[in-house]
């Protein structure tokens, strides 16, 4: 679908000590497992012994087939904030979950251990960008501004972790594997999707409804707010994958992957029913952009890009008006999204209004946190801008973008070297792209954009994974592509 490489053709794995490598598994995870009745009414302990089984299996079976590891990682991903909410009847609910750390520790691992492996050794200008940031940050991990040194380790996971997933995908994915790879989390998306649909159509299951109510959630019970999250830990996760799916898939339609012309509307219409009117505005704008980068000839970008900006518009202010009237007169109790419905249309259509789009208290967010690289050019801290902060000391500086998070975090100096890592990560996609007209490069130009803002957003691990793997993947690809 995005390149002429089988979804699955890469998953073979190693030949690696497949028996003693599976004793090592299965006995490891017998011997935990045998001891959890020792923590019963431990909800934490039993769940940190699941999560130290899984992230063994997952550590193991990437060392032995690193697309199959890699695969499977994000699989669980995918599937993590629905594995949570299963173990609720038999593990009770906690925030702190050890089971959100299987994939940080994976990345630990192999990131680790490529990082490790680059010392000495000339690295590219994007890399040379990666460990000054990693640098900064972790010297901003003991600001005392943030309110402890706790706040700044919890920074660590949502601001250092996720970068180390650049290494995993510059040490293990070439183009072939990183096609297989993005393929997968496509349909994997699908599978969202559908889930999220039927969430939508015929409400939560009791698990689903319970962890509703126990968290700030609760909202989405009330009739026409039934909003879907699907097998995600979140609203907002769930609105991202399904962004990401719908535009992999669109890459697969611009070359002519005909399977594209029913996914790419589905998936459209389960942005919508998403409710996020950002990320739904920000991957029809990666369409234009996509589209119009499609021309060999460079000069003509800007002239295409316009075209498909200006017909993207009357189309969605047309659809919108459309589904507006259509919806007008349609009784809350008796819909189970009708109040999600007006939320998207009365935004769009009145993005200047306040009292219906919250585009102003989104920019006003995030000039605050500009500024405040500025007013405090030393940053307030790593762990500042996560919740970390809001739950250790208070005070929240969340501006819920990540280019102006860092402003906020590490300094004007931190946050105009992450701009300048990224207009450097776009340049290289687009200039890659252009030379070699492959597939999956223009694949990873649309995971850039269509997560732009969101690449360092704490919380949001499939975003963290599948981002910045492309872009380790990106900096791997230009040494054997001449550009």
């Amino acid at each position: 679908m995005i390149n002429n490489v089988a979804p699955f053709q890469h998953l073979a794995p190693r030949r690696f000590g497949w028996r003693g490598s599976l004793l090592t598994v299965a006995g490891a995870g017998a011997a935990l497992l045998a001891i959890s009745p020792a923590f019963t009414g431990n909800a934490v302990a039993q769940r940190g012994l699941l999560a130290a089984v899984l992230t063994l299996l997952l550590v193991v079976l990437t060392r032995m087939a690193p697309l199959t590891g890699m695969v499977a990682t994000m699989g669980y991903l995918v599937l993590m904030g629905w594995v949570r909410r299963a173990l609720t009847p038999y593990f009770d609910w906690v925030e702190t979950d050890p089971l959100l750390l299987v994939a940080p520790g994976v990345a630990i691992v192999f990131g680790g251990s490529a990082m490790w492996r680059t010392r000495g050794r000339a690295v590219s200008k994007m890399t040379k960008f990666v460990f000054l940031l990693l640098s900064l940050m972790t010297i901003e991990i003991f600001n005392p501004l943030q309110g402890g040194i706790e706040v700044g380790v919890v920074g660590a996971l949502f601001y250092i972790v996720p970068i180390f997933w650049y290494f995993v995908g510059r040490d293990l994915l070439d183009l072939n594997r990183l096609s297989s790879y993005l393929q997968t989390f496509a349909w994997m998306t699908v599978g969202v999707a559908a889930y999220g649909f039927y969430q939508s159509s015929f409400g939560y299951s009791d698990a689903e409804a319970d962890w509703l109510r126990t968290t700030h959630y609760s909202w989405a019970l009330t009739p026409g707010m039934q909003r879907a999250f699907s097998t995600l830990p979140s609203f907002a996760e769930y609105a991202h994958v399904i962004a990401a799916g719908s535009i992999l898939l669109f890459v697969g339609l611009l070359f002519k992957k005909r399977i594209g012309l029913i996914l790419v509307p589905v998936m459209l219409y389960g942005m919508f029913m998403a409710s996020s009117r950002g990320a739904l505005i920000t991957l029809l704008g990666a369409m234009c952009i996509l589209w119009a980068v499609m021309a060999k000839d460079r000069k003509s970008w800007f002239f295409r890009g316009g075209i498909a900006l200006v017909v993207a518009t009357l189309g969605l202010v047309f659809t919108m008006t459309r589904v507006q009237e259509s919806t007008a007169n349609v009784d809350p109790s008796t819909s189970t999204t009708s109040a999600l419905v007006k939320h998207q249309t009365d935004g769009i259509l009145n993005p200047t209004d306040g009292s219906k789009s919250t585009v102003g208290v989104h920019m006003n967010l995030a000039a605050g946190g500009f500024l405040k690289g500025f007013t405090t050019p030393i940053g307030y801290g790593l762990g500042s801008t996560t919740l970390a902060s809001t739950k250790f000391s208070n005070e929240g500086n969340n501006s819920e973008i990540d280019i102006t998070n860092v402003f906020t975090a590490l300094g004007f100096v931190g946050g105009f070297l992450y701009l300048a890592f990224l207009i450097l990560s776009f340049a290289l996609a687009i200039k890659m792209w252009h030379k070699t007209r492959i597939p999956v490069l223009l694949s990873v130009l649309a995971i850039l954009i269509v997560y732009l803002g969101q690449w360092l957003i704490g919380g949001e691990y499939t975003t963290s994974m599948i981002v910045w793997t492309c872009l380790g993947a990106l900096d791997r690809s230009q040494r054997k592509v001449i550009v």
